[in-house]
């Protein structure tokens, strides 16, 4: 299985989106990630905390 690149803009909320397929074309993993530089920490958003399940649910909804 390899990772195709995925990368999401972060017009969608989300800095980076990777799915991983199977060899047979199917969804095997998904790996979500927010990037921060410096002192910047995950911030409170109107879908929740960034990475909460509920943020990361309504950005996958926004898309």
């Amino acid at each position: 299985m390899d990772y195709a690149d995925g990368k999401v803009g972060s017009n969608n909320g989300l800095d980076g989106l990777y799915v991983k397929y199977s060899d047979d074309g199917k969804v095997a993993d998904i790996i979500i990630n927010e990037s921060k530089f410096g002192s910047s920490k995950l911030g409170n958003t109107k879908m929740g905390k960034q990475m909460s399940s509920s943020w990361i649910e309504g950005n996958l909804e926004k898309m």
